[in-house]
C-alpha cells in the first residue's frame, strides 16, 4: 500500500496538495446538491404513492370479497374452516357477543352442527 492511499484505496492529501479552494466552487456545488435532493425526494414520493396505490388497490380487492358459500368449499377448505370457526365462536361465547350475531356471520351455524355432529356421533355409537 502506497504512502498515498488509505486502507479504501482513497488518495490521501498532504498539506498543500490536492484540492485546493481554487478549483472549488461552492455556490455552484450547492445548486447542483439542491437539484440532486430535490430530484431524489420526487424519486421517492412517486416510489411510495406508487406502492401505496398498489397496497389501495390489494386493500380494496379483499375488503369486498364475499366470503365462500359451503357449496363452492372443498372438503380441505371445510375442514380447515371448521377448526377456524369453532375457535371463533369460542371467543364469541367467551366475550359475551350475543348469539344471534356469533351465529348469523361466516356460515358459523352450519359449522356449529358439523361439530356437534362430530361430538354426538361417537357418543351415540358407542
Amino acid at each position: 500500500m502506497s504512502s498515498n492511499t488509505d486502507k479504501f484505496n482513497a488518495p490521501v492529501f498532504d498539506k498543500g496538495e490536492g484540492n485546493t479552494n481554487d478549483d472549488f466552487d461552492i455556490v455552484a456545488f450547492n445548486t447542483r446538491f439542491e437539484d440532486y435532493i430535490d430530484e431524489y425526494e420526487k424519486q421517492r414520493k412517486k416510489r411510495e404513492e406508487g406502492y401505496l396505490a398498489e397496497l389501495e388497490k390489494k386493500a380494496n380487492k379483499n375488503m369486498y370479497k364475499q366470503p365462500n358459500s359451503i357449496l363452492q368449499m372443498s372438503l380441505g377448505d371445510i375442514i380447515y374452516n371448521l377448526v377456524n370457526r369453532f375457535l371463533g365462536i369460542l371467543v364469541s361465547f367467551l366475550t359475551f357477543e350475543p348469539i344471534s350475531v356469533t351465529l348469523s356471520k361466516n356460515n358459523n351455524m352450519f359449522f356449529l352442527g358439523i361439530i356437534i355432529i362430530i361430538l354426538f356421533l361417537p357418543i351415540y355409537l358407542f
